[in-house]
């Protein structure tokens, strides 16, 4: 009995333990379904979920704000930061610095539109942000016209950071863990972090408790888009080049990512392990979806069900923590 209570309660404080255990027996039934036990396997889909992750460790920190907030604007950023990899360096190793610098400077600007549309425009986060993501569409329009055809070459060294290894281990799940070490030490550790978990729980009484309520946001918002942005860079390296819609899939699943892992939507609560462990299982899934041959609309179709389960299992929790 003691060891049951111990258990429950171990999955009660860590949610993430769930996906988690999700992720090795989707592994599991993969090779399973393959008939050859492979670790190869396993990283191929570590790799992947290490972008997503990248990407969804920001829109956390936009859901952590409370009131069902989401960055919507994340697909056009991506394709943006990639589309700013083929036209500001186009393969030179010199301008790899001008590259990052720009994709960094549009990451600000469009979490200070964001901020701005929030804030001062008073518009809902997912419409002012789904509004950013047909702006930044326009944008991407401009640069292709301007560039021509994608570029399929790429600077060795963004090369080795997107595609290499080191020790055996891919260069992005090593970058992907390091963000999350420091993304975990700003919620836990700093202020800022703090502040933001008040702000998604109640955020009047944070205003009267001191909290720069939207100094906390505009950064937030800011933090969001730069990930976003240096994500599509990075993927246009994987990719050999850019081309349009290739965020387009990152939205749901970082949504998704972010859910299973612990975060609540209603704000106030997140955890990066759990959002990290989140990607990797979404990726497995649409893995073990992709090898079971279910069409496209199908996955999309059980991803949207988890989501909606996990929102439904979480809300009387929430409720009950808020009564307390």
């Amino acid at each position: 009995m003691t060891n049951k209570k111990s258990l429950s309660k171990v999955l009660h404080d860590y949610p993430w333990m769930w996906v988690f255990i999700g992720s090795i027996a989707m592994w599991l039934i993969m090779c399973a379904m393959s008939g050859k036990f492979s670790l190869g396997s396993l990283q191929a889909n570590m790799i992947a979920a290490s972008f997503l992750a990248f990407v969804a460790i920001g829109q956390m920190f936009v859901v952590t704000t409370g009131k069902g907030a989401m960055d919507l604007s994340i697909p056009g950023a991506i394709t943006l930061g990639a589309f700013l990899n083929v036209t500001l360096i186009d393969g030179d190793p010199s301008r790899i610095g001008i590259g990052i610098l720009g994709t960094i400077a549009a990451g600000i600007a469009i979490g200070l539109f964001n901020s701005f549309s929030v804030l001062v425009l008073q518009i809902p986060p997912m419409i002012a942000t789904l509004a950013v993501n047909y702006i930044l569409g326009t944008c991407s329009l401009i640069l292709n016209n301007k560039m021509g055809a994608p570029s399929l070459v790429q600077a060795p060294a963004l090369v080795f950071i997107a595609t290499g290894k080191t020790l055996g281990i891919y260069n992005m799940v090593i970058i992907v863990a390091v963000l999350a070490a420091i993304s975990a030490f700003l919620l836990i550790k700093t202020t800022y972090g703090k502040s933001l978990i008040a702000l998604g729980q109640n955020e009047r009484s944070a205003h009267f408790a001191g909290v720069k309520t939207n100094r906390i946001q505009i950064i937030t918002y800011i933090v969001s888009s730069i990930l976003a942005c240096i994500a599509g860079f990075l993927l246009a390296v994987r990719s050999g080049g850019a081309f349009f819609g290739m965020g387009d899939d990152y939205l749901m699943d970082t949504v998704a990512g972010v859910v299973l892992g612990g975060t609540l939507m209603s704000g106030g609560k997140s955890t990066v392990i759990g959002t990290v462990f989140g990607c990797l299982f979404i990726r497995i899934l649409v893995t073990l979806m992709q090898l079971a041959q279910f069409p496209i609309g199908v996955q999309n179709i059980i991803k949207g069900l988890i989501i909606v389960m996990i929102i439904i299992i979480g809300t009387p929790s929430r409720k009950k923590a808020e009564q307390m």
